[in-house]
C-alpha cells in the first residue's frame, strides 16, 4: 500500500474471513512464515479462527475487544506490541505486522483484508496464500480433537 505521490496513508482496517472449516486432516504441522517489513518492531494481531462466523468479515476493532478473543490476545502481549488503529504510516517507511491466526477444533482456512486511506481514497486488498488461495490453520498435536 502507497499513498499518492509519496504521501503518508492510514491503516484504517484488518478484517480476517474465516471461509470453511473441515474436519482435521492428518498430516504434519510446519512452522509460520512472516513477511513484511523490519521485524524488530512488529505489531501483531492473533485471531481464534474457532470463535469467528463463517463468510462474515470481522473487523480489527471486534476482534480487540471481543470476550471469545481474550486469550487470542493474551498471546499477543506474549508476542509483543498489538495491533493499534488507526496506524499512520508515513512516506517511504513501512509498517510490519504479523497476523497469526489459530484454532483448535477445525482445518480452517480463512483471508484477511486490509483497509487504508491515501489522503484521497479508501482502498481494500485482501491477504491470501500462494495463487491466490485461502490461508489455511490446523491445529497443532497438542489442540487437535
Amino acid at each position: 500500500m502507497h499513498g499518492k505521490a509519496g504521501s503518508s496513508v492510514e491503516v484504517r482496517d484488518i478484517s480476517i474471513t474465516v471461509t470453511r472449516r473441515e474436519k482435521v486432516a492428518p498430516g504434519t504441522v510446519t512452522a509460520p512464515s512472516g513477511c513484511g517489513g523490519d521485524p524488530n518492531e512488529p505489531a501483531y494481531l492473533v485471531v481464534d479462527l474457532d470463535t469467528l462466523p463463517l463468510n462474515r468479515p470481522a473487523p480489527a476493532a471486534y476482534l480487540l475487544r471481543s470476550p471469545q478473543q481474550r486469550s487470542a490476545r493474551q498471546l499477543e502481549s506474549d508476542f509483543g506490541k498489538s495491533l493499534s488503529l488507526p496506524h499512520t504510516v508515513a512516506a517511504g517507511d513501512f509498517y510490519s505486522l504479523f497476523l497469526i491466526s489459530r484454532t483448535q477444533r477445525h482445518d480452517s482456512y480463512w483471508r484477511a483484508t486490509i483497509t487504508w486511506w491515501d489522503g484521497e481514497e479508501t482502498h481494500r486488498r485482501s491477504i491470501s496464500g500462494s495463487s491466490g488461495q485461502d490461508l489455511r490453520v490446523v491445529p497443532t498435536g497438542d489442540d487437535a480433537p
